[in-house]
């Protein structure tokens, strides 16, 4: 959990700039004014000042972006995003593009056009994927909202062009719980304990992605491996997600891929291409192996034949005795991702609730991630925390890897197995409204089936 600030000056500029809002230029490649001559102008005229160059743009996409700020009420009393600092967007297309200058805020489309309730964020950090569009009637620039998180998980608004216009309609996933999982994307278990398997889906994508998931997570996960830089796609609705998939069910590949704006996808061959950070076949070899090693460390002492409370209660242990919360990452949002916490045992809470939610799903234990605010303090900051939700024979408990390593170094179980209940009255000031679970499918935890009562403490010796 981490405490927000907004420097003065970035404030004093936004509040200057966001009188004006979003100013849209029309700009026509091509197309150059010509300079007009009077044959009477008198000498001591003074020459007319030349046009100002048009403002350099700060992003410029198609439509597809990823929007980090704050969601609030605009001056005309519309749901908006507030950016950090203003932004010089443009808009390109086919016909030319629009020049949007000085954007401190970007509108929000109604509930009935995306599908989704963004007042529900109100005063809360979010990132959104979303197509990026000029309003028909009023030449404003709004936000077709794709996904929204309610939390900073990327560092600053940038294009992605792997969010599409008219890729953005409600997904709806034909999965079907008869029909059996594939073996090579269950849980591996080797000489009698669990062991990493990079295939291993978690049950929440299975529901969320459908059939045609599976084949497509192997042949990410098997191009990944053999450094390789594409993969077969058969659903733009994956490509539109790949962030988000690979952060929660493929974090290694945050070690070593380059996610953002350079991941495309061809609809013409249906194919999702990337690039490495590394610069050689042996350097990305490395990165696995030290993946696979420190995976093997948690895994390889959980055994199938324990319960689901064992085996999430002795993860949850050992994972939590071992993290570090950094506190430089909250602000420089460096080291943040999933695989810090397995391969350095650093990060913030974000990055442990991913973490050990991997951790679970390797060990075949459901779970998923929990975000909410806090109520803003006397002098105004505000703050947001993740942790997880654990499904444990049959009920599902709150577990805070982050708040257990901050408390006696983790060597407790004070917040693993409690209800929601406890997490609203543990001190912490809580905002309900804000509190949602899921990472595909959010609901708000009022409206969750959840344990009603604390896991049982001999089940925790």
């Amino acid at each position: 959990m981490k405490k927000r600030f907004s420097g003065c000056l970035v404030l004093l500029l936004a509040v200057l700039l966001a009188v004006s809002g979003c100013a849209q230029k029309q700009s026509t490649p091509g197309l150059t004014a010509s300079p007009t001559a009077s044959a009477t102008a008198q000498p001591t005229q003074t020459p007319a000042p030349p046009a100002p160059t048009p403002a350099q743009a700060d992003l410029v996409t198609s439509g597809g972006a990823v929007l980090v700020g704050k969601v609030a009420l605009g001056q005309d009393g519309k749901c908006c995003l507030k950016l950090d600092a203003p932004l010089n967007i443009e808009l390109s297309g086919t016909q030319g593009s629009a020049l949007f200058s000085a954007c401190a805020e970007i509108l929000f489309y109604d509930t009935a056009v995306d599908g989704i309730d963004k007042t529900a964020y109100e005063d809360m950090d979010v990132t959104i994927r979303a197509v990026l569009q000029s309003g028909d009637a009023d030449g404003a620039l709004y936000a077709y909202v794709c996904y929204i998180e309610a939390e900073r998980t990327a560092e600053a608004c940038r294009a992605d062009e792997t969010i599409r216009v008219g890729q953005t309609t409600k997904w709806v996933s034909d999965y079907d719980a008869s029909v059996p999982v594939p073996e090579k994307v269950q849980p591996l278990v080797r000489d009698g304990a669990y062991a990493y398997n990079p295939y291993a889906i978690s049950r929440e994508a299975l529901r969320h992605f459908g059939s045609r998931y599976p084949a497509f997570f192997t042949g990410l996960v098997d191009a990944f491996m053999n450094y390789e830089t594409s993969c077969a796609c058969p659903e733009a609705y994956y490509a539109n997600m790949f962030d988000l998939i690979v952060m929660w069910e493929f974090p290694i590949f945050q070690a070593d891929g380059v996610i953002g704006d350079v991941v495309t996808y061809n609809e013409a061959d249906h194919t999702l291409n990337w690039t490495y950070q590394s610069t050689s076949r042996a350097q990305h070899d490395r990165i696995l192996t030290d993946f696979e090693r420190e995976m093997n460390r948690y895994l390889n002492e959980i055994s199938p034949a324990d319960t689901e409370i064992a085996r999430a209660r002795q993860l949850y242990h050992a994972f939590s005795g071992k993290m570090n919360y950094d506190e430089a990452a909250t602000v420089t949002r460096k080291g943040v991702e999933a695989y810090h916490a397995i391969l350095d045992q650093s990060g913030i809470c974000g990055t442990f609730a991913n973490a050990y939610s991997y951790l679970l799903t390797m060990a075949g234990v459901e779970s998923t991630v929990v975000e909410a605010s806090i109520q803003p303090g006397a002098d105004g900051d505000e703050g947001g925390h993740v942790w997880n939700a654990v499904t444990m024979g049959g009920q599902t408990y709150f577990c805070d890897p982050t708040f257990e390593a901050g408390t006696n170094a983790g060597k407790g179980y004070l917040f693993f197995g409690t209800t929601l209940e406890e997490r609203l009255h543990d001190g912490t000031k809580w905002l309900p409204d804000t509190t949602y679970i899921g990472r595909y499918d959010k609901v708000p935890a009022a409206q969750a089936a959840l344990a009603q009562t604390r896991l049982p403490l001999d089940q925790l010796s």
